[in-house]
């Protein structure tokens, strides 16, 4: 499993456009690691790895979705609507992923709810990378990518994500 380009803090010259992305591109390798993990080489579901490996992808994903809506939502010229719509696409991921962590379903059922998740990530990646990111109007992106950097940072904590 590739998790080694997972980390806690993003560096403070990334503006926040490269750091959503640089979060969108972690969250997409977690993503597939998780999916690669469905079963073992024995044939036989490793819950203990799959479990580590959503529990990682679930980290990141609170924080990305945190960071997303105390700094980046506000300063968006989009309508609340949007705003709102954007939020609860990430609660909508976080509830599908607790689901999937809390119920330890059988491979069938792991390979199903995976592939759900994985459209709802794929779809919100796209909307905010094709919609919303060029709607940000924000005089100086570095100065909000160090702040969500810091943000980022403290959220995470000595867990980190990886």
């Amino acid at each position: 499993m590739s998790l080694d380009n997972v980390s806690p803090a993003a560096p403070s010259t990334q503006d926040a456009l490269q750091l959503l992305r640089g979060d969108h591109q972690r969250i997409e390798a977690l993503l597939r690691d998780c999916l690669r993990l469905a079963v073992d080489e024995r044939g036989l579901p490793p819950s203990a790895d799959r479990n580590g490996c959503l529990e990682r992808l679930a980290a990141l994903l609170q924080v990305h979705s945190q960071i997303e809506g105390e700094l980046f939502y506000p300063l968006l010229k989009v309508s609340a609507l949007e705003r709102d719509s954007a939020q609860l696409d990430h609660d909508e991921i976080l509830v599908q992923l607790q689901a999937t962590l809390a119920h330890a379903p059988p491979q069938d059922d792991f390979e199903r709810q995976m592939g759900a998740l994985a459209h709802l990530i794929r779809r919100h990646i796209a909307h905010e990378e094709g919609q919303l990111f060029r709607r940000l109007r924000s005089p100086d992106l570095e100065a909000l990518g160090a702040q969500m950097a810091v943000r980022r940072g403290a959220l995470l904590g000595e867990q980190g994500a990886d």
